[in-house]
């Protein structure tokens, strides 16, 4: 039995509890900054805020990292790194993953998401519900992959970028590091780092 701590209180944390095999992974707490009065918390023991990682006391368990935000997971993998902790990645099954992807630690896919063959993902990236990510894109590390995103062949994301639900980025487009997408906007030309780019359909 493995035994696994949650860091963060979002939606990640219900897609966890109904991912891993209960007779195989035990979820034995989480850590946040302070306690959630949510239900689906209730049953699970509050261990803390992020500082328990650099305690010995649960040396044997692994983190799942269940944070929506970039910058937040990239210091929390930092943590865990220095710290000599697992990082497991969790894939719902209801996601259909090419046995050519590869998944950077950490990386969290939800629900009814599809990731085509030769993908390839940094650590803790976060793909969401119904997002399409096709062939041979990258996603680099700490970036954001809105509900309902389509990346299309061959498309490279820097690291710490966000895209928002619904958008497209069309065939080969390079998306720089740090770059915000908003919502339901399509993406036809490659974006520099540190840009927002505005609906634009």
């Amino acid at each position: 039995m493995l035994d696994i701590i949650v860091i963060g209180t979002t939606d990640i944390f219900e897609m966890v509890e109904t991912t891993f095999d209960h007779l195989t992974h035990r979820i034995i707490g989480y850590l946040a900054p302070e306690s959630s009065t949510h239900k689906i918390y209730s049953k699970y023991t509050y261990l803390g805020n992020d500082s328990v990682i650099d305690t010995n006391e649960y040396s044997k368990a692994a983190f799942v990292i269940a944070l929506y935000n970039n910058q937040r997971r990239s210091v929390i993998v930092q943590d865990l790194v220095r710290c000599n902790r697992p990082l497991l990645s969790v894939v719902h099954p209801s996601s259909v993953v090419m046995p050519s992807a590869i998944l950077g630690e950490g990386t969290t896919v939800a629900f009814l998401c599809t990731l085509s063959s030769a993908v390839r993902t940094g650590k803790a990236v976060v793909i969401r519900s119904h997002a399409h990510v096709s062939h041979d894109v990258s996603i680099g590390d700490y970036s954001f992959i809105g509900p309902g995103v389509k990346l299309l062949g061959g498309a490279t994301i820097g690291s710490e970028v966000l895209i928002g639900s619904n958008a497209v980025i069309f065939p080969h487009i390079v998306i720089g590091d740090g770059v915000k997408v908003s919502a339901n906007t399509v993406v036809r030309e490659n974006v520099p780092p540190g840009k927002n780019i505005l609906s634009k359909n």
